[in-house]
């Protein structure tokens, strides 16, 4: 299991990252190869801190922050394989 203390929206914003991460670093418009790449990262990790109402939401009807490592990790990679 994940840990007890790990919090929901620290879960919603790590999946919400997995799917906003790639966008801003391939996407021109949005960064591209313009920005540094912790800059393109941290772009992500805003756009995905904006989105963790919704996603906390998501987490907590799918009950991921009680999940097990495996399940929250295959969840991770299907999002990371979206953006392919």
């Amino acid at each position: 299991m994940l840990a007890d203390g790990v919090p929901r929206a620290l879960v919603a914003v790590g999946l919400g990252a997995a799917r906003t991460v790639p966008v801003t670093w391939l996407v021109s418009p949005l960064g591209g190869a313009h920005f540094p790449a912790p800059a393109r990262v941290a772009f992500g990790l805003l756009l995905a801190s904006f989105a963790e109402p919704a996603l906390s939401a998501a987490v907590a009807r799918a009950d991921l922050a009680h999940a097990g490592a495996t399940l929250v990790f295959l969840v991770l990679a299907r999002e990371l394989l979206v953006e392919l």
